[in-house]
């Protein structure tokens, strides 16, 4: 007889965590909105997944680019009548114009894969995954996992580093605005009614948060935030010391895809024992929850992750986004076709041939250096009248405005050609190239010279 009451409870129990498991309002809370569900699932592995339907597709390569690049308004049809002070003004436009690489599609589809290959595994509708997810609403235990398979999903990480300025911000905003900022309410899964939330991209900084709890509060904000919780997870998480456990429920118990640590190159300047700490923190949330993780930074990211390998390793097993100085020559071309067209002078609608050239030699291929010197350069034109700037304009220029940066523009060009540089001057600069990017280089380009002069020792021994 108890043992049927006691199973009658569990039963209305389950019951009422499926008609409403976490979101207790009846009106949308936080920042979700009501899931709907696409039709074109062209992947059979993932069709019929509610998880997956309910935001857009993998991206091609045209649809990558399309979302990725960005330009400002179109101006009035007579803004070139308009008065050249007013016409300066315009030159901050460049600041919104944005001229994806390949990397950046790259990336950009990158980060889809994981999101979709996480969701692939933990399909809500199978039996076996509905339990697990009941199992921790009700009770809130530590999550057991086997070592594969099921639909514990992926238990790796991926890693996204590049200067600053390289785009890398950017190109998480575009992600999170192609799935849709904050997150889905499911109010049905498999013809039963809920209240499920699905929050695609949990995202913070780790700026400010040098301590385990930090940023185990720093995710639960978030998260709190997006669901409206007013707080119910910081104030779990705070009155706990079980702080792998509890966020690993917390972000499998809301159907989180991916997990974005920013800026994880300042745990650099805090002690070993806490970076190391906050290391086996965020792989213990990895493997308990299966959520991927993704850290971000700059190119001392590298240096973080590579003296702490036995963590590190588990959190790029799926990879890595570099996102470099623009070192390809079509994709000068490109971002300087794209800023020419916003000069505020008529002319001449292509760049000159050789602007491309003389932009990488000025600005090392970086991005916000490429921004300052277009908006200097094109409002220089404005107010000197000039429509078809010559290279010595451009370079006076330059010398003019670029003269803060020129040093750094200067061993940046050098490391990135293999050339060699000096030891504090490559440490002085080392948020720009990292150190076994900067010993690759310059070992590859030693031996393309080795080999060029003994080519030419032969063809004069002969």
């Amino acid at each position: 007889m108890e043992s049927a009451i006691g199973e009658r409870s569990q039963r209305k129990r389950v019951e009422r965590a499926v008609q409403s498991p976490w979101v207790a309002s009846g009106s949308l809370p936080g920042r979700l909105r009501p899931a709907t569900y696409r039709t074109d699932e062209m992947n059979p592995r993932y069709a019929g997944n509610p998880t997956i339907l309910c935001f857009p597709g993998y991206p091609d390569d045209a649809t990558a680019l399309e979302f990725l690049a960005n330009e400002p308004k179109a101006r009035q049809a007579d803004f070139m009548t308009l008065p050249k002070e007013v016409r300066i003004e315009f030159c901050d436009q460049i600041k919104e114009v944005f001229v994806p690489a390949f990397e950046h599609i790259d990336g950009f589809q990158t980060m889809m894969r994981v999101l979709r290959g996480k969701y692939g595994e933990t399909n809500p509708l199978t039996g076996e995954f509905m339990n697990h997810l009941h199992r921790i609403c009700l009770t809130g235990s530590p999550i057991t996992l086997r070592s594969s398979g099921g639909y514990e999903g992926s238990t790796g990480g991926i890693v996204m580093f590049g200067p600053t300025g390289s785009g890398k911000s950017c190109l998480i905003n575009r992600v999170c605005s192609y799935v849709g900022d904050g997150g889905v309410l499911h109010t049905a899964l498999g013809g039963k009614p809920c209240r499920w939330p699905e929050i695609m991209i949990v995202r913070i900084s780790a700026a400010g948060r040098a301590t385990v709890k930090q940023l185990a509060l720093g995710i639960a904000s978030e998260v709190d935030d997006i669901c409206g919780n007013n707080g119910v997870f910081e104030r779990r998480l705070g009155s706990s010391t079980q702080y792998v456990t509890r966020t690993a429920v917390m972000l499998t118990s809301n159907l989180v895809g991916l997990l974005i640590i920013e800026d994880v190159q300042l745990w650099g300047r805090v002690d070993k024992r806490l970076r190391l700490s906050m290391l086996d923190f965020l792989v213990g949330v990895q493997e308990e929850s299966r959520v991927p993780i993704m850290c971000v930074g700059t190119m001392l990211l590298l240096d973080v992750l590579e003296a702490h390998m036995s963590q590190s390793e588990k959190l790029m097993t799926l990879g890595q986004i570099p996102l470099l100085p623009i070192l390809n020559d079509e994709d000068m071309n490109n971002i300087c076709n794209a800023f020419w067209r916003w000069r505020v002078t008529a002319g001449d609608p292509e760049p000159p041939e050789w602007l491309a050239y003389e932009v990488k030699a000025y600005t090392a291929g970086l991005r916000r250096y490429i921004r300052k010197y277009f908006s200097a350069l094109l409002a220089c034109m404005a107010q000197d009248g000039v429509v078809v700037p010559t290279r010595k304009y451009v370079r006076e220029i330059a010398e003019k405005y670029m003269q803060p940066v020129l040093e750094a523009v200067r061993i940046i060009n050098r490391a990135y050609c293999g050339k060699r540089v000096d030891r504090n001057a490559l440490q002085k600069y080392e948020e720009y190239i990292g150190s076994d990017d900067y010993r690759r280089r310059v070992a590859e380009r030693t031996a393309a010279l080795s080999e060029r002069i003994e080519v030419r020792s032969r063809k004069m021994s002969k």
